[in-house]
């Protein structure tokens, strides 16, 4: 699968909502020969790991390949970290959905705390664990969230319950040249496409977002359309309309001035001028 702005089929607005919560971590890295894989602890909080569409999920494994399996911009990059996620639900429709997050690694990436940590897992597994088959822990915790790209991303949907969340190269984690050779001394490529091209690939219009903030920040008021009996779609409208008490009016003079009320208060105001007229002239007699 391609992941690049030149083959997407359009933008997945509020349908592919992702947002992150990740805890810190200790974990127990397998050398699986072609993939380094990671353990990753559930949380204790009630508020799960990730979000996806108001659906909770939680890390299942990490895996670091070399190269990546997806091709970003039509290149395979450097290497690449996939988060996969199983639901916490225990909706039985909602319990067999899965998530997998996938990052670019590049020495061409960007800088930041995602670098030591990628940098850690290459270094342990290459002093205690560089056999496929191999396994070592005591990898120093880390969280996810500081992996995950606080940037726009794309979704695609691989099964009716497989989804699918990558980054683009733009966005990749930095790999020191010494580590990503390092990284390939003790991983072979992976043989399998895992991530097979064909399917509808869309792109978020909003960034990353923070498990319980992901209100708009524009003060906007967004609300859910669905008309009975037409579709199961939803249409988000953006209402600027933020104060009541201040919103203008909408009255028409002409109607006021031709209606009955406004005939009726002229009659008595001229009755009342007739009358006072009549007393006056009676009264200079």
């Amino acid at each position: 699968m391609n992941i690049s702005s030149q083959t997407i089929s359009g933008s997945c607005e509020n349908k592919c909502f992702y947002e992150i919560n990740y805890n810190s971590s200790g974990s127990t890295v397998a050398n699986k020969g072609t993939e380094l894989t990671l353990t990753y602890d559930d949380t204790t909080s009630p508020v799960p790991q990730a979000k996806y569409n108001t659906n909770g999920y939680k890390v299942s494994e990490i895996s670091i390949v070399s190269p990546s399996l997806h091709l970003y911009n039509g290149k395979h990059s450097d290497a690449e970290i996939f988060i996969s996620h199983k639901s916490n639900s225990s909706d039985p429709a909602l319990s067999s959905n899965s998530l997998i997050v996938c990052v670019p690694i590049s020495k061409g990436g960007k800088n930041g705390p995602g670098v030591q940590i990628v940098s850690n897992i290459v270094d342990l597994t290459s002093k205690s664990a560089p056999a496929k088959g191999q396994v070592v822990s005591g990898l120093q915790p880390f969280t996810l969230n500081d992996i995950i790209p606080k940037a726009t991303y794309y979704s695609y949907d691989q099964s009716a319950l497989t989804t699918i969340v990558a980054f683009e190269i733009n966005s990749a984690v930095y790999i020191s040249p010494d580590d990503l050779s390092t990284l390939r001394k003790i991983t072979n490529p992976y043989p399998d496409n895992i991530f097979p091209g064909g399917f509808p690939l869309f792109i978020s219009l909003a960034p990353v977002a923070t498990v319980g903030d992901g209100s708009s920040e524009s003060g906007d008021i967004y609300i859910d359309c669905q008309p009975t009996g037409v579709s199961d779609d939803t249409t988000d409208v953006v209402s600027g309309y933020k104060h009541p008490e201040v919103a203008p009016s909408n009255y028409d003079l002409s109607h006021i001035f031709s209606g009955t009320s406004f005939i009726g208060i002229v009659f008595v105001l001229m009755t009342i001028c007739i009358i006072f007229v009549v007393h006056f002239l009676l009264s200079t007699r």
